[in-house]
């Protein structure tokens, strides 16, 4: 059987692990000297080129129809990617696409009514900080462990926040952050 590490392959279990713990030595040195944190948690790509769709379309004025090609040189998206990440945002009824020589996209929504949050739930569904929050009976330790509290506040006000900010605040790049409830 055949492990892959990277670019290498192996015939064995033992070789698989004894890469993997260089791996994790790596990371851990790197951290050490100052680099960032190797745990990240990362916005996927697909949203974030949703977000920055939604956000030029609305920069052109509601009902505006927008070149595709004009999109994504301006948000330096790839041509092929954002015509997937179209079909899936106008099916869902946010945008609306025309054919032809004065063809491209245009914004269906209210960006002053769509929210971070919306555009999340249609691109990815629910924001899981973790599986305990989602599904606690799954959790053979959820009513005793106090972790679990933790990443449901920090959901809870992750989509507070998400859901306060809209696709006409990022156009114009404002919003607040929300404070801490106590």
């Amino acid at each position: 059987m055949r492990f892959a590490y990277r670019q290498l392959y192996v015939q064995d279990v033992d070789q698989a692990s004894q890469l993997q713990e260089l791996r994790k030595a790596d990371l851990d040195s790197r951290y050490c000297r100052g680099y960032d944190s190797p745990m990240q948690i990362q916005v996927p790509r697909r949203l974030d080129y949703a977000l920055r769709i939604l956000t030029e379309l609305a920069s052109h004025g509601e009902g505006k129809v927008v070149p595709s090609r004009t999109i994504a040189e301006n948000q330096q998206i790839p041509f092929t990617y954002l015509q997937k990440i179209v079909n899936l945002l106008a099916s869902r009824g946010l945008l609306q696409t025309f054919r032809g020589k004065d063809g491209g996209i245009a914004l269906v929504a209210k960006p002053e009514s769509l929210t971070v949050y919306d555009v999340i739930r249609v691109v990815e569904g629910e924001i899981p900080m973790n599986i305990c929050v989602i599904s606690p009976d799954d959790c053979p330790i959820y009513e005793q462990c106090g972790v679990s509290t933790v990443w449901e506040a920090a959901q809870e006000m992750l989509i507070r926040f998400l859901s306060s900010v809209t696709v006409k605040d990022l156009v114009e790049r404002r919003f607040t952050l929300p404070q801490p409830s106590s």
